[in-house]
């Protein structure tokens, strides 16, 4: 603990080969100082055995590039790393029951990064980065909120949430962010993120919280080797009996697979199921976000809530249903989107946002529902954006939404199924409503 951030620092002269950390430990805490570092990897880390860590009121500025005048170059006697993308984060969390608050954080590369963290909270912070403001792998019981993260570097990317190398990302409550400035790769201003997944196929037998698969489980991931261990993965039924429902696995072997509880109703031979991680369960309250990409529930995202955030200059909010690489199916059902809105719709260049839907298979081999059950309601989007229910959906809700000041209102693609518009109110739009109706057969224009 030092007297304050404005009267008591650390900092570490350049290091030929910086250590993986600069401060790390389990159950400890930093308070009331400044950190500076040039060449750095991370700078306050946790350890996995932590159990109670905190950071408040600490000011990190690790900047690898201090000084010089371009990445990979001497200047003066002094030279970083090639790419920011050589530093780690200013706070790495691997522990359990952490606190990060009321700091000031400035990092090459990472600003927070938490790896496998459960149970904490990360809440009025400024956060600049270089490369990645947040990441979030494998973390459950998470408050992030009232938090500034801004890239501050041409090619500063997005921001997600995680499940690159394990089974679940959940009960996550995100709220009066504000996010902005990420122009470089995907721009996500937050994403749900990872290809994965044990099985899609039939089921042999379902009894009780068993389930008997109809055929070996594919393990796909990341990693040079896939993770085999799937437990707190979702198991979904796709279509066929029980379709819409989900549970959590709790044990496996071979073929033979145990759910957290039994089936409203069983999956039979007519159910296709799929097994794959899950980012589900979060809640996306009272966010602002500025000048970057899409915010999107990028699948697996079943029961989370989207609502009361502001969208400037980005790519509108979206809920995907999706089987990425082909590695596995990663539907997304009952998620809601309430009282949003789009202030200015024009993306960068020739983008513009939109709010609604995804459903995608890039493997082209299911053209069932992906996205269920999704509500729009009480959404304004106040100019150059529209509401689009893609492909792949299902039962989805669009209600007492307004657009203003746009070419387009709703758009309803043709293989979207049971989509309900409600009350909802157009101002300076074009095109108000365009439902797209299947492409008939040549034959069939032919006999009409």
């Amino acid at each position: 603990r030092g007297e304050s951030m404005a009267l008591t620092s650390l900092y570490w002269p350049d290091l030929e080969a910086p250590p993986a950390e600069l401060i790390t430990g389990a159950d400890f805490g930093v308070e009331s100082l400044s950190l500076y570092c040039q060449q750095h990897r991370n700078v306050v880390a946790d350890t996995a055995a932590s159990r109670r860590m905190f950071l408040r009121q600490v000011r990190i500025r690790a900047n690898a590039f201090f000084m010089i005048e371009d990445a990979g170059k001497e200047f003066r006697g002094r030279k970083g790393p090639a790419s920011h993308r050589e530093c780690g984060a200013a706070v790495l969390l691997r522990g359990a029951n952490f606190e990060g608050a009321d700091c000031d954080l400035y990092a090459s590369n990472y600003g927070v990064r938490i790896l496998k963290a459960k149970t904490g909270v990360i809440a009025r912070n400024q956060i600049r980065y270089g490369g990645r403001g947040y990441s979030i792998e494998n973390s459950e019981r998470l408050i992030f909120e009232d938090n500034l993260v801004e890239g501050n570097n041409l090619l500063a990317i997005g921001n997600d949430i995680t499940t690159f190398w394990s089974n679940y990302c959940r009960h996550i409550y995100f709220a009066k962010n504000d996010i902005r400035q990420m122009f470089g790769a995907d721009r996500e201003m937050m994403t749900l993120d990872a290809a994965s997944g044990a099985y899609f196929g039939a089921v042999a037998s379902a009894e009780g919280a068993r389930v008997t698969l109809a055929a070996d489980p594919v393990f796909k991931d990341y990693a040079p080797k896939p993770h085999t261990n799937w437990v707190g993965a979702a198991m979904q039924i796709l279509d066929g009996a029980g379709a819409g429902q989900y549970r959590f696995v709790t044990a496996h072997s071979g073929r033979e697979w145990q759910v957290d509880r039994p089936w409203g109703v069983p999956p039979n031979a007519t159910s296709r199921i799929s097994i794959a991680p899950f980012r589900g369960q979060n809640l996306f309250i009272g966010n602002t976000f500025a000048d970057g990409g899409a915010f999107q529930l990028y699948a697996a995202a079943h029961d989370s809530i989207v609502a009361e955030n502001k969208g400037s200059r980005m790519d509108g909010f979206l809920v995907w249903g999706l089987n990425p690489h082909g590695w596995g199916y990663q539907p997304s059902w009952y998620c809601q989107f309430l009282d949003n809105e789009i202030l200015e719709g024009n993306g960068y260049g020739h983008r513009h946002a939109s709010l609604g839907t995804v459903g995608y298979d890039e493997a082209k081999a299911f053209d069932g529902a992906l996205v269920r059950g999704a509500i729009f309601r009480r959404n304004v989007l106040h100019n150059n954006a529209s509401i689009s229910i893609a492909g792949q959906t299902e039962d989805a809700l669009v209600e007492n939404n307004r657009v203003e000041n746009s070419d387009k209102g709703i758009v309803v693609k043709a293989s979207a199924r049971g989509t309900l518009l409600l009350g909802n109110t157009f101002e300076g739009v074009t095109q108000t409503v365009h439902v797209e109706t299947p492409q008939m057969p040549a034959s069939q224009k032919e006999n009409e």
